[in-house]
């Protein structure tokens, strides 16, 4: 006798498609190129409100335009449960509402150990290792890994933009460790997407509820 689909396994493997395409990597590549080329901006008399928001828009409409001109007309509108729609909107807004609890925190502390004039170097350390984490459970949750790639990325360029300072000042400091870290999440977007392309031809259809 045939044993029926695992729907929950077969809903949570069609999920993990929706991150197969690299147009998520691309998203995080600009906002990579934004934080290596901010500082340099700002000093030429742009705003940091305005680029913040400039990039988290553009990355926005890269993943908006980018599901729709290559992954919908090869996979199709996959429509989850709603129960799945809750559980990936959780994650958004608890990721969301951490990382700038925890962004707020560690601008503080670091503000309070200037002003006593001491290292904030291991602080620091201490910041990038709490976003990685915080990276890496909803990496899990999602069953994104570049999420966790993105954490570590991040986690990684701050301690080495601190390093890097003495040395060689703003705005170098940043964008060294950032562009590089940029052009591996754009190498890793370019390679999903080619490889999406290649694997999936292109075809219109509607995928049921599941």
């Amino acid at each position: 006798m045939n044993e029926l689909p695992d729907l929950k396994k077969l809903e949570r493997k069609m999920f993990q498609t929706l991150f197969q395409d690299g147009i998520y990597e691309f998203a995080f590549a600009v906002l990579f190129l934004g934080m290596a080329l901010n500082p340099w901006l700002a000093e030429n008399g742009i705003s940091k409100a305005f680029l913040y928001t400039f990039e988290l828009i553009l990355a926005a409409t890269i993943i908006v335009l980018g599901k729709r001109i290559f992954t919908v007309p090869r996979l199709g509108r996959v429509k989850f449960s709603e129960k799945r729609k809750k559980i990936s909107l959780n994650i958004l807004m608890g990721g969301i509402l951490l990382n700038v609890l925890f962004l707020m925190a560690g601008f503080v502390f670091q503000d309070g150990i200037a002003n006593q004039g001491n290292s904030n170097y291991m602080l620091t350390i201490l910041f990038s290792f709490g976003f990685l984490l915080i990276f890496a459970v909803l990496a899990y949750l999602s069953s994104f890994p570049t999420l966790f790639l993105a954490g570590l990325l991040f986690a990684t360029s701050i301690p080495v933009s601190e390093y890097l300072y003495p040395y060689l000042g703003e705005p170098a400091d940043g964008m060294i460790p950032f562009g590089i870290s940029a052009l591996i999440i754009l190498a890793l977007g370019i390679t999903k997407l080619s490889n999406f392309l290649n694997s999936n031809p292109k075809e219109m259809v509607e995928v049921s509820d599941v």
